[in-house]
């Protein structure tokens, strides 16, 4: 008899193992669920405050931003080579090249602080006021080169002239500064606000790369290693991918 109530009892248990093994499975499965739902969906500027996965990437918070005095700077230029697959992916994706370097920023970000989106200041000739735009921060397993490229080409193409950042009071600890190829001004340092700057502009056919810095706020290290990961972070996207069907 005891035997029999064994056997009566094994479907049941074997219903609530499947039961369990199902819970755990959309449990693992959720973040990857989450990042494919919302990926599209934040590949264009929408209300900055609406981000769920926006996050921070500096090493400490100071409260009464950069002050004067605080800002040093890590240069890394980018070679003759890398220049070169930079202004030929640009004409063959049919993009410009500071679409280029923004899709890259985000993709260091990733690799270095953890995935999300970063609110970031864009000025895009050196002159114009910063436009605010959230920026998605995802490794090539949530998000593959060419829907990263595209990602960063949407955000700066539709970022609204009427929605500045740090300068309409909105503040974004990143400034993302494409100076083009006029290399004045390029060793001033930042205004007082942002706690991480990245300056791109030509010097003598290559691409410079300046990350601007509050001392306070960031550890030279924190950002050494992105100075360290954009190349192979552009790299990677330059000869991965592809232009737009």
């Amino acid at each position: 008899m005891g035997s029999g109530n064994h056997y009566s009892d094994a479907p049941a248990f074997i219903d609530m193992t499947v039961t369990v093994l199902a819970l755990v499975s959309h449990f693992w499965d959720t973040p990857r669920s989450v990042f494919a739902m919302v990926a599209p969906h934040l590949a264009t500027p929408h209300d900055f405050a609406a981000s769920a996965l926006r996050m921070r990437i500096t090493d400490r918070d100071e409260a009464l931003g950069t002050q004067l005095g605080n800002a040093d700077k890590v240069s890394a230029p980018l070679d003759t080579v890398l220049t070169l697959e930079l202004d030929g992916a640009a004409f063959a994706l049919g993009m410009t090249a500071d679409e280029l370097l923004l899709a890259a920023l985000g993709r260091t970000v990733a690799r270095t602080m953890g995935e999300g989106v970063v609110a970031v200041d864009v000025v895009r000739d050196g002159r114009s006021a910063p436009a605010l735009v959230e920026l998605i921060c995802l490794g090539e397993r949530q998000l593959d080169a060419t829907a990263m490229v595209h990602m960063a080409h949407r955000v700066l193409s539709e970022a609204p002239a009427d929605r500045p950042g740090y300068f309409g009071g909105a503040a974004a600890d990143v400034l993302f500064n494409y100076v083009g190829t006029t290399p004045a001004h390029t060793a001033t340092p930042p205004l007082v606000g942002h706690a991480l700057e990245l300056r791109a502009y030509r010097n003598g056919g290559l691409m410079e790369v300046d990350w601007w810095f509050d001392s306070h706020r960031f550890d030279r290290a924190t950002v050494q290693e992105f100075a360290e990961q954009f190349p192979f972070a552009l790299i990677e996207l330059t000869s991965e991918a592809a232009p737009s069907a």
